[in-house]
C-alpha cells in the first residue's frame, strides 16, 4: 500500500467506522470493532484502546493493562498529557525518528524509550474539548515509522469515536450516591501494588466492579497508585499533575471515584486507595462535559443548577440578563430539556425527568 495514500480502503473504513459511532454501541464492543477496523489499514503489533476520565487521563474500565508499559508512560514524559493539553488527537513515539514523517508538515515524533516496540502511536479520542478515550498503537523495530497519512486516518477515526464515547456516556451516567447501602472504603497496596488490606467497604466496591476476593486490585486501578506515587517527583519539576482520581462506572449505570493517595509515616511506600460512591460535586462537572458544554455554558449551568436567578447569574459573571436568558436556551438544546426542573433532575441525578 502507498504509505502516501492510503486509498480507497481507509476511506471505506473510516465511514465504516463512523457508521459505528452512530450506533448505542456499549463502549467496549466500539472499541474493539474500531480496533479491529484499524488494524485493515494500520499495520500494527499489538493495540488497546479504552475509555478514559477527561479530568485525569485515568481508564475508567477494568482494562488489563501491561503493567510495565504502564509505569513507562507514568515514570515518561506523560504524552496523554501533553497531547491533551495541547488539544490533539494522535503523536508518534519513536526510538528512530523516520525523517519522512518529519517532513510531511506532522507533528513532530517524540525520541523515547519505546520498551520493545520500535514506534507507537499515542491516540486521544476527543470530543467538544475532552479527551473520552485513549489507545496506543505499536510497532517493532523492524517496521517502518508510522506515515503522516496513516496518522492522519487514526487521527480522523479517533474524533469519531470520541463523539460516540461522549455521547454514550451522557445517555447512561446516573448518580448512585443516594442509594448506596454503605460509604467510603480503603485498600492498601503494597510497594509492589498487591493488596495488602481492605475495609469491609471496600470489599463491597470491589464486588461490585467484579473484583474476585483473593486477585489483585486491576491494572486501571495500580494505574491510579502509580500516578500517585509520580505526583511528588512530576511537581518538582514544575509540571501540572494530573489528580490521582478515577470516575468508573458500575454495570447499573451509576459510579463511583477511585481515589489514589501515598500514605507517609510507613517504612516502605504504600499506596491507599478509596472507593466511595460518585457524588454531585464529582458528577456535575463531568455531565456538563459529556453533553459538549463550553466552559461558560458549564459556569452558567453551575449556577443554574444552585437555583440563582437569571438576574444573579448575570451579576455573578458580569452578564447582562439577555445573554444569560441566550446562554440558557442553548444549554437547554445541549441537554435536550425544556424546563429548569428538567435541567436541575438532569444534573442532579443524570436521569430524566419522567
Amino acid at each position: 500500500m502507498d504509505r502516501a495514500r492510503l486509498g480507497i480502503r481507509a476511506q471505506a473504513a473510516r465511514e465504516a467506522i463512523a457508521e459505528l459511532a452512530e450506533q448505542p454501541l456499549p463502549p467496549r464492543e466500539l472499541l474493539d470493532e474500531v480496533d479491529e477496523r484499524v488494524r485493515r489499514i494500520v499495520p500494527v503489533d499489538t493495540a488497546g484502546w479504552w475509555v478514559s476520565d477527561p479530568d485525569s487521563l485515568l481508564p475508567i474500565e477494568l482494562f488489563e493493562f501491561d503493567i510495565e508499559e504502564v509505569r513507562r508512560e507514568v515514570k515518561g514524559s506523560a504524552y496523554y498529557d501533553e497531547l491533551d493539553r495541547a488539544g490533539r488527537g494522535v503523536a508518534a513515539i519513536s526510538s528512530h525518528p523516520s525523517s519522512a514523517l518529519q517532513a510531511a508538515g506532522g507533528p513532530e515524533p517524540f525520541v523515547a524509550d519505546t520498551g520493545t516496540w520500535g514506534h507507537k502511536l499515542r491516540i486521544l479520542t476527543r470530543s467538544a474539548g475532552a479527551s473520552w478515550g485513549m489507545a496506543c498503537i505499536a510497532r517493532g523495530p523492524d517496521l517502518p515509522a508510522f506515515s503522516s497519512a496513516e496518522m492522519a486516518f487514526v487521527e480522523a477515526v479517533a474524533s469519531d469515536v470520541g463523539n460516540a464515547l461522549r455521547v454514550t456516556l451522557s445517555r447512561t451516567a446516573s448518580a448512585g450516591e443516594n442509594d448506596s447501602p454503605v460509604g467510603p472504603g480503603t485498600v492498601v497496596l503494597d510497594p509492589k501494588l498487591a493488596v495488602e488490606g481492605a475495609t469491609r467497604d471496600a470489599r463491597y466496591w470491589l464486588d461490585r466492579l467484579g473484583v474476585a476476593p483473593d486477585g489483585p486490585v486491576p491494572a486501571s486501578m495500580q494505574w491510579a497508585a502509580m500516578q500517585a506515587r509520580a505526583a511528588e517527583r512530576l511537581t518538582e519539576t514544575g509540571r501540572v499533575v494530573r489528580p490521582a482520581r478515577v470516575r468508573m462506572p458500575l454495570d447499573d449505570g451509576t459510579w463511583i471515584v477511585v481515589q489514589a493517595d501515598v500514605l507517609t509515616g510507613t517504612e516502605l511506600p504504600r499506596t491507599a486507595l478509596t472507593l466511595r460512591p460518585a457524588g454531585r460535586a464529582e458528577m456535575m462537572p463531568l455531565r456538563l462535559a459529556m453533553h459538549g458544554l463550553t466552559p461558560r455554558e458549564a459556569e452558567v449551568s453551575t449556577l443554574l443548577a444552585d437555583g440563582r436567578s437569571t438576574d444573579d447569574i448575570g451579576r455573578a459573571l458580569h452578564l447582562s440578563r439577555h445573554t444569560v436568558r441566550d446562554y440558557t436556551k442553548v444549554i437547554f438544546a445541549k441537554l435536550e430539556v425544556h424546563s429548569r426542573p428538567e435541567f436541575t433532575t438532569l444534573l442532579s441525578t443524570g436521569a430524566r425527568a419522567a
